[in-house]
């Protein structure tokens, strides 16, 4: 299974979730609001994803969900996380930002 799309229903299912040696994303609710600037716009409520970069991220619970989703080996998991981290890595310092379908674009 493609691991962003796993990052996407692990993220909108529990809230957060942190990737190994990337760092974490975390779902934010957004009432909806109005908006005055000459004319009234209204905004309906939105979910906002963060994402705090932290390489020391050592949290398991997103390589158990990847081993339980792929029916895989919690090493085999690791594994996968490990080259989609590297991979990421190297758009961040080629392109500057990479993107998880589902979620958004990471700077």
């Amino acid at each position: 299974m493609n691991i962003e799309l796993l990052i996407a229903k692990s993220l909108f299912e529990s809230g957060k979730v942190s990737v190994p040696s990337l760092g974490t994303f975390t779902v934010h609710d957004h009432s909806a609001r109005l908006v005055k600037t000459g004319q009234v716009t209204f905004i309906p409520p939105q979910k906002i994803v963060t994402f705090l970069p932290d390489s020391q991220v050592e949290d398991s619970t997103f390589i158990l969900y990847i081993a339980q989703k792929n029916n895989c080996t919690e090493t085999e998991a690791q594994n996968i996380v490990s080259a989609y981290v590297l991979q990421c890595n190297m758009l961040l310092q080629t392109n500057g930002n990479f993107a998880i379908d589902g979620v958004g674009v990471v700077h």
